[in-house]
């Protein structure tokens, strides 16, 4: 077993592009960089966050004074405006921080920090209307300078994050964050661990040692203590379970007082679960992992939503839809709504609204039967309302009353789910939330018929995607996506 270990040790070694010795009766691998020769990871993340925090904030100022020499002739007003420069300043930094702009984990996705940054720094500039307004001094500000500061700050900010991410990028790529480690824990732990562990090697990790509790009359945690005060050790990490016969908060002791993070690595897949996260129940650490999609707070902010755009949606879609009642009578013979039972929250049945676009006794259920392109079953008002997306509109009463949202997983007919919840991983998921007017599947073009495998399998996706990211910004979004792309669709017949 020692000679197996050891062969491990050695290809943990060829992974990591370490060199050098095995101290007698130490199952230990210390790297060419045991002495740290650049500036510690987390002081270059802190450095980072601050030079972006003051890039932000000089932008901001400068910005603000740019547009001013640009739109007034008034030098001697400048004090107030750069009053009012600091003042958003300050509350980005405080925006920014809350939303997380500032750590160097989220400023390596680009997308996620330029949608922050808007979204942010807009409510920076409406907190700042407000408080004008309470101070009446609002109609001291000119609004050509308001607008013109608004777009070339913005501008600003962006530039700033297309720099800090390209640095980022550069700066993982050349193992300037590569944290030095050390390893700890039973045989057939270790064995598991290094084969995850060589992916980040040399980019986020730097690894120090591999320590074998298994090995008899060997005291691995003294032997970290000793070699932390040699080589820079920055964490400690120790995967589960542990099997040795001590206590792992005894043996841990000589670790306590030195600068040294210990972190325990859980028998879970890295692939199986979207967000881990610590917590205590009982007095006893618990790990998260599967969470709610939506907290108590935000699906009462979700239920609002729904409750005050449907019902100003519905407010302004009255008229048309009366017109289209008239037209479906004058069209054809049968009701003017049709009724399915879908599947809502929590794979509970729900019964689905929609203005009725297929002549009765048409054979297939047309809700079981997906409608085809030219299909004879569809009426002459009804291919205008499916073209259109029209036929959607009652379900604004399915929203008013809870059954559906604004935005969400599109329902699928009863049939299709049963079928394809044992072809597609996961795609229950979907009803981890109401079900949807309208859904970032729909406006990225899933729309129509789905007669493969694959086309199931994007929309699905696209639907998990929007429940594990969902905020109030990505629903309005969606809205606003919906009414350029999402009404009218060529793969809607």
């Amino acid at each position: 077993m020692s000679e197996m270990l050891a062969k491990s040790i050695d290809l943990a070694s060829a992974q990591f592009e370490l060199a050098g010795d095995t101290a007698p009766g130490l199952s230990h691998v210390v790297g060419r960089h045991g002495s740290s020769d650049r500036l510690g990871s987390n002081n270059l993340r802190a450095l980072i966050s601050m030079s972006t925090r003051i890039a932000d904030a000089v932008a901001i100022v400068a910005t603000g004074l740019l547009a001013y020499a640009l739109s007034q002739n008034e030098i001697d007003r400048i004090r107030f405006y750069t009053s009012e420069l600091v003042t958003a300043a300050l509350l980005s930094g405080v925006y920014f921080n809350y939303v997380g702009l500032y750590s160097v984990t989220s400023l390596r996705s680009l997308s996620n920090q330029l949608s922050k940054v808007a979204g942010a720094f807009t409510a920076v500039v409406g907190t700042l209307l407000i408080l004008s307004y309470l101070l009446k001094i609002s109609s001291d500000i000119s609004r050509v300078w308001s607008i013109l500061w608004f777009a070339l700050a913005l501008t600003a900010l962006i530039l700033i994050r297309l720099a800090v991410w390209q640095s980022i990028k550069s700066l993982y790529r050349a193992g300037w964050f590569a944290t030095p480690i050390a390893v700890v824990g039973a045989r057939e732990s270790l064995r598991r661990l290094m084969p995850l562990l060589s992916s980040e090697a040399g980019k986020t990790i730097r690894l120090i040692g591999i320590y074998d509790t298994d090995e008899p009359n060997f005291s691995a945690f003294e032997q970290i203590a000793l070699a932390s005060r040699s080589a820079s050790i920055d964490e400690v990490l120790i995967p589960l379970p542990w099997t040795n016969d001590l206590p792992l908060e005894a043996l841990l002791r000589p670790l306590r007082n030195l600068p040294i993070a210990v972190r325990l690595i859980p028998e879970i897949p890295r692939t199986t679960f979207s967000c881990l996260s610590f917590g205590e129940r009982c007095g006893l650490p618990a790990i998260s992992v599967i969470e709610r999609p939506l907290t108590d707070f935000q699906t009462a902010l979700k239920r609002a939503e729904d409750l005050v755009i449907s019902s100003i949606a519905l407010a302004f879609a009255a008229p048309p839809m009366l017109v289209i009642c008239m037209l479906i009578k004058l069209d054809s013979p049968g009701p003017i709504l049709f009724r399915q039972d879908r599947w809502g929250f929590n794979a509970r049945k729900i019964s689905v609204l929609k203005f009725r676009t297929m002549k009765m006794n048409s054979g297939d259920d047309p809700g079981v039967t997906q409608a085809a392109r030219n299909d004879p079953r569809v009426t002459r008002v009804g291919r205008i309302l499916r073209r259109t997306s029209l036929d959607e509109l009652p379900q604004l009463l399915n929203v008013l009353r809870g059954d559906m949202s604004l935005v969400g997983p599109r329902p699928h007919a009863v049939a299709h789910n049963e079928r394809y919840v044992a072809l597609i991983d996961n795609y229950l998921g979907r009803h981890r939330v109401k079900p949807g007017i309208t859904g970032l599947a729909q406006v990225n073009g899933c729309r129509g018929i789905t007669d493969t495998l694959d086309k199931m399998e994007r929309r699905v996706a696209f639907d998990l995607h929007y429940i594990d990211t969902w905020s109030i910004f990505l629903d309005l979004k969606v809205m606003v996506m919906t009414l350029f792309v999402g009404f009218v669709n060529r793969n809607a017949f």
